[in-house]
């Protein structure tokens, strides 16, 4: 026999056993029985005793509404109270709780019931404070009521920002939103030596003169910011003819050399500056290559936060500068007037090391990290 067969042979001999009881008992209990049956089997009752419909040949009579049959007491608790034919029956606080027991994530599925989606839009935002409290224990120690509270909306999406759930993951990397090539990065070479103070005559003894500085500009341009992929950001800087026999003619009769450079740019139609690099020879290799000073980049000393943790990490081991670093190369000697070009790099140095800047880096130092101007 199979499962089908047997479950249609249990139903019939139910049937049976109940057609057979409905003969035997009175009317008192087959009320009581109706009672404690659930609505379906009710129907089923219903059914089955109902009386046989009259010929259609002849018109039907109206029929009568009969007063609903009075259902007897279950523990002492009126049948009545069961039965509700839709939330709607339902109180308030009632349609509360049950709208409560769902996690804030699927509270959106209450809208499809009218009735819960309306008692929900009463106990909001109550209700929806509640469960983001519900969700996230944590923020319940600053705000315990909706008064004077963020949005339950705002409350949510901070918080999963902040403490997202799920493996940690590292945050996105910033990216810079200007182009490399949107600076211009502009370069001075000057010469300078320091006048001796005059000698002092006389016995009494005054505080000596301030020395004067004798300054001698030998060339001023732009860069070209060079297109060497994503992994440097550089600037190069042609320099005509004869400069570099002129510095390096000066630099052995007590005059030094200093390079200064600037950085621009245009914001909303205002052009602003920013200092890079201030800095003399630091050595000259055996190609004639000059390698000038390892400065670091000065840094916006608005930024009070980045200020902060300059200070505190002054003295670590483990300290990233970025910083500028200047090459300036010569064509061959054989040459009568030589060519030459300045290459400006931009590095992260630590103690032990430097490491030119990604393209990306680049611009995020000349973005934000750099003081500019007004």
């Amino acid at each position: 026999m199979s499962d089908r067969d047997a479950l249609m042979l249990t139903l019939i001999r139910g049937l049976e056993g109940a057609a057979t009881a409905l003969d035997v008992v009175d009317d008192a209990t087959r009320q009581q029985i109706g009672g404690l049956l659930s609505p379906k089997g009710r129907r089923l009752l219903a059914a089955l005793t109902a009386p046989a419909p009259p010929p259609p040949t002849e018109a039907p009579e109206p029929a009568v509404e009969e007063p609903p049959e009075k259902k007897p007491a279950v523990f002492g608790v009126p049948a009545a109270a069961f039965v509700v034919t839709s939330f709607d029956d339902l109180p308030e606080d009632a349609l509360g709780a049950i709208a409560s027991f769902s996690d804030i994530k699927t509270l959106t599925c209450v809208a499809t019931c009218r009735a819960l989606r309306d008692a929900a839009a009463k106990l909001s935002p109550r209700l929806e404070h509640s469960l983001v409290l519900k969700k996230f224990p944590l923020l319940g120690t600053v705000v315990k009521s909706p008064e004077g509270a963020p949005a339950p909306g705002e409350l949510f999406s901070t918080y999963t920002r902040y403490f997202p759930e799920g493996p940690r993951r590292r945050p996105a990397r910033p990216e810079p939103t200007t182009a490399l090539d949107a600076y211009t990065l502009s370069l001075e070479l000057e010469l300078w030596k320091r006048t001796p103070a005059p000698a002092q005559k006389g016995r009494r003894r005054r505080a000596p003169t301030p020395q004067k500085t004798e300054i001698k500009s030998i060339w001023v341009g732009a860069g070209t910011c060079i297109d060497s992929g994503p992994n440097s950001g550089a600037y190069e800087f042609a320099i005509p003819a004869g400069v570099y026999d002129k510095a390096m003619g000066f630099e052995h009769r007590e005059w030094r050399l200093t390079a200064k450079v600037m950085a621009s740019r245009r914001v909303d139609g205002r052009l602003q500056f920013a200092k890079l690099f201030k800095g003399g020879i630091m050595d000259v290799m055996d190609d004639g290559t000059i390698m000038f000073d390892w400065e670091n980049v000065p840094h916006s000393r608005k930024n009070k936060g980045l200020d902060w943790q300059r200070r505190t990490y002054l003295d670590s081991e483990m300290y990233v500068d970025p910083q500028l670093h200047l090459f300036w190369s010569a064509e061959s000697s054989h040459f009568s007037r030589p060519k030459s070009k300045v290459e400006a790099r931009f590095v992260f140095s630590t103690e032990y090391d430097d490491n030119n800047m990604t393209l990306s880096d680049a611009c995020m130092c000349l973005e934000h990290y750099v003081e500019w101007s007004e």
